[in-house]
Formats: C-alpha cells, sequence, structure tokens
C-alpha cells in the first residue's frame, strides 16, 4: 500500500486533536471564541481516545476486565468451578503485566482453556498494549488514523510518524520467529549439582566456590556449551566455535586469565580441591573519597554532607494524608530526621487476643514463591510456624503439632517448629508460600501463607508491603 501519509500535516492535525488539554484561556489567546467554543465541547470519550496516555490506560483497563472475566468462567478451571474474583483478577493483571507472580498453581489450577487466555494474556502485555491496538486498527483499515499514529509512537518509543508500521513489523516479526523457534526446540540446561561450576563474591571478606557434578545428567539434558556446540555443528562452525577445546578446557582457561589478574587465587586443581576458596581483602570504608576531602567530593544531597536533617522530606510529605500513627505526634508530614516510630502491629500493640508477634523470613525450600507449589520440595521443606518453647509448653503445643496462627486479618494452618532459635514472644513464618483456603467455606489458609496474616495498609513514605511485622496468637488445630 503506498504511503500517502503526511507527517508534517499529520503533526498539525494531532497538535488540534490534543489541544483540549490546554486551558481555554490559552486557547483564547490564540485562537477565536468560536473555536475555543468547539474544543471545550469535546465529549469525554474524545478525551480519552485522543490522548496517547489516557488511550493506554482505556485499553488496559478493557484487557483487564475481559481477562477476569474469562477467568471466571467455570471452564477456565480444571474443576469445572467458578473461581473467586481475587484470584481471577489478580492472575489476569499478573498476566498482563507480565510480572509473573500467580497466586494458584496454573498447570493445576486451570484448564487448557484458562491457561490459554493467561498465555495470551501474557502475549498482549510483553509486546505491549498499543501495539497490538494498532496492529488491529491497521488490518481493520488499512491505514492508521492520526491520533492512533500518535498513540502508537508514544508506546514505541518513536516521534516519527512514518517508522511507527516499520518499528510494529520488526517487534511482532522478532517476536513471533524467537517464540515459534522457542517453542519448536526447548534447550532445557543442567543445574549447578551436574556439572562444573564457579561461583564467586568479593567485599571485606571474598569467597569463591568450586563445583564439580554429584550426578549424572538425566535425559537428553545438556550443558549450555554442549548446546551451543551441536548448533555450530549444524551451522558448520564447530571448529570455529570450540577452537577445538572441550568444555573444561574452557573453563580453566578463563579461570587461568582471572588468576593472572589476582595470583593470590590458588590453581584449578587447588580449587575444585578446596571447594570453597576465602581470601581476605583490606577493609571497604564507605564514602571513603568523601571522608578524604569532604570539599571536593560533595555528596549528591542539596548542602553536599551528610545530612540528619532533610530538608527535602520534609517538603516532599508536605500535604500528605498521614494516619496519626504514621508520623510523630504534631508533625503533618513524614519525621525529616531519623526516629523510630512503633509498628502498626508489632510488639509495642499485642493484645490480651493476640498476645505474639509475627515475623517473615526468607525460606530454603524456595525462592520467594517460586517453586513454592512443587510437592516434592513441600514435602522436604514443610511450611511451619517456629515457636519458642516458652510460648509453645503453655498452649499445649508440640514439635510437628498442626496448629492455626491467627489474628484479625485472616487464619494459616500449618506445622509447629518448637525451637529456642526464635525469641519467646514471637513467631515466625516463612515468607512466600502458596495461599490455599476456600475461600467459599472456614477462608482457613492451609497453605500457610504469612500474606493472608498481613495487613494491606501501605507503608508511608515508599507504600510498600509492611509484610514482616505483624501480631498473631497460635493454637493447635
Amino acid at each position: 500500500m503506498a504511503n500517502d501519509f503526511d507527517e508534517s500535516s499529520a503533526n498539525e492535525e494531532a497538535s488540534k486533536d490534543l489541544s483540549w488539554w490546554y486551558s481555554a484561556d490559552v486557547l483564547s489567546r490564540d485562537k477565536s471564541d468560536k473555536t475555543a467554543k468547539r474544543i471545550r465541547r469535546i465529549s469525554i470519550t474524545d478525551r480519552l481516545l485522543r490522548h496517547p496516555g489516557r488511550l493506554s490506560m482505556v485499553y488496559f483497563g478493557a484487557l483487564i476486565i475481559i481477562v477476569t472475566g474469562l477467568l471466571l468462567l467455570p471452564i477456565s478451571t480444571s474443576d469445572i468451578i467458578f473461581t473467586n474474583f481475587p484470584i481471577a483478577f489478580f492472575t489476569a493483571v499478573s498476566a498482563l503485566s507480565t510480572c509473573g507472580i500467580p497466586v494458584v498453581n496454573t498447570g493445576e489450577y486451570w484448564s487448557m482453556f484458562g491457561q490459554v487466555v493467561v498465555l495470551f494474556s501474557i502475549q498482549f502485555g510483553g509486546l505491549g498494549v498499543m501495539t497490538f491496538a494498532s496492529m488491529v486498527a491497521l488490518g481493520v483499515s488499512r491505514r492508521l488514523k492520526v491520533s492512533q499514529r500518535m498513540l502508537t509512537a508514544n508506546e514505541l518509543g518513536t516521534t516519527k510518524l512514518s517508522e511507527v508500521k516499520g518499528v510494529l513489523t520488526v517487534v511482532l516479526g522478532t517476536s513471533i520467529i524467537a517464540e515459534v523457534l522457542t517453542f519448536v526446540l526447548l534447550l532445557p540446561d543442567l543445574f549447578r549439582f551436574e556439572q562444573t561450576s564457579q561461583i564467586s563474591t568479593g567485599s571485606d571478606t571474598g569467597y569463591m566456590i568450586t563445583g564439580t557434578a554429584c550426578t549424572s545428567p538425566k535425559f537428553e539434558r545438556k550443558t549450555a556449551y554442549e548446546m551451543a556446540t551441536l548448533m555450530a555443528e549444524k551451522f558448520g562452525v564447530a571448529d570455529e566455535f570450540t577452537e577445538g577445546k572441550t568444555e573444561e578446557e574452557r573453563i580453566k582457561e578463563q579461570y587461568e586469565k582471572a588468576r593472572e589478574k589476582s595470583p593470590k587465587l590458588p590453581t584449578w586443581d587447588e580449587a575444585v580441591e578446596m571447594g570453597v576458596y576465602i581470601e581476605e581483602h583490606a577493609p571497604v570504608v564507605s564514602m571513603k573519597k568523601f571522608r578524604d576531602d569532604p570539599v571536593a567530593n560533595k555528596l549528591d544531597t542539596p548542602s553536599g554532607k551528610i545530612e540528619i536533617f532533610s530538608e527535602k522530606l520534609l517538603k516532599f510529605t508536605e500535604g500528605w494524608e498521614l494516619e496519626a500513627d504514621d508520623t510523630l505526634p504534631g508533625l503533618d508530614n513524614m519525621p525529616p530526621i531519623p526516629v523510630y516510630l512503633p509498628e502498626w502491629y508489632g510488639v509495642e500493640n499485642t493484645t490480651d487476643e493476640y498476645p505474639l508477634a509475627l515475623s517473615g523470613f526468607h525460606y530454603r525450600g524456595r525462592i520467594h514463591s517460586s517453586w513454592g507449589f512443587m510437592p516434592e520440595l513441600k514435602e522436604v521443606n514443610p511450611q511451619e510456624a517456629w515457636i519458642n518453647p516458652v510460648d509453645a509448653e503453655p498452649r499445649g503445643i508440640e514439635q510437628g503439632d498442626t496448629v492455626r496462627v491467627k489474628n484479625e486479618f485472616g487464619e494459616i494452618e500449618l506445622l509447629a517448629k518448637v525451637t529456642p532459635r526464635v525469641v519467646p514472644g514471637t513467631v515466625a513464618v516463612s515468607q512466600g508460600a502458596w495461599h490455599d483456603a476456600d475461600m467459599a467455606g472456614d477462608r482457613v489458609d492451609k497453605g500457610g501463607s504469612i500474606n493472608t496474616l498481613t495487613t494491606q495498609r501501605p507503608s508511608p513514605l515508599s507504600k510498600g508491603n509492611p509484610q514482616h511485622t505483624n501480631i498473631c496468637e497460635v493454637v493447635k488445630a
């Protein structure tokens, strides 16, 4: 199709389309009263659809509603039941925003139809809502309107409208080709414990771990180097890629280059024998340049110095709507100096009904919530409530008992771990467990998710989730 789109006139037309954004008194200085009145009569729908930012919100909101509605259908679940709204809504937002945080086991909870809905939602979110919207418009009319091209230009980061169609083609083409190739040829890598590997870090005390395979690779899985070598063979460049070296020889070669820069490192054979190598470094002095010469090396603060009083924070939070316990008594904004503020649900605020503090921690059995659904890992690393013997004895709780931890926000059921490793008066529950409750029944979370017991009230400054400080009571189930 010939490109008869005039960019200069398009920009002029787009400026007219978006002129409603400016106030009427500005318009009256540049336009006649008649034109200003016509612009002021533009409908709310036009205002939404002609501005890139607002149209993005409309498209995204509409997709969330559609995907949530589809996931609420019984056909979307493996048990052919109506799912509850929070699960459907959260899954829709998570998929469309591509943040990848599931609240249920996707493979078990959703049916094939539901999984397809989630898959396409991720696709829409990954490629960009505006990219898809513009492609649909292009396919239907064979031509984008000025406002649509402006919108797509805003989404794709190009200000030249003539480039939009080309960018759309490249984005979609590249994504589809990459996804098809990945789908056709899956390349499962090996775990670290199935191959030779090294990890290291550095600080005042640096360490390096050299590991060799403790088991053989299972099935047809290969190392990344083996995969790359096999692909190089298909392309007829295997010799150029490997340079006649095996994977282990490559690793040793790279390690020797590191030893040239750091002669104190052990030889490769010594590193393998040691397993863990530790190297003490000179202490790292924080802000050393500033401490040596504070005039020449000013800090990135208004005064260039270490500031105990933050005028920036004082002004930044001026006018905020804060609760009484968000700040110091008598202040209407956040404290501009370091102060201690009692937690909303902390040791100072325990009650007769909920006399124990509840803290969260990271667990060895999963990475946050990742892998938290696997039965094998849950069997080896069961979700437990750590409780001190001083608190367990009067409640009749013993090691391995099934207990319920509850507060005003919810109730979870899990095993008790009676241990002096947690201080008296505090219960510890690891974060990341998957919520598992009959929300239409007793609502008791038998997955043991600490989020069931946390407030939804955001922290006052960063607006984060204050999930690690709570109060609770523990009883035998």
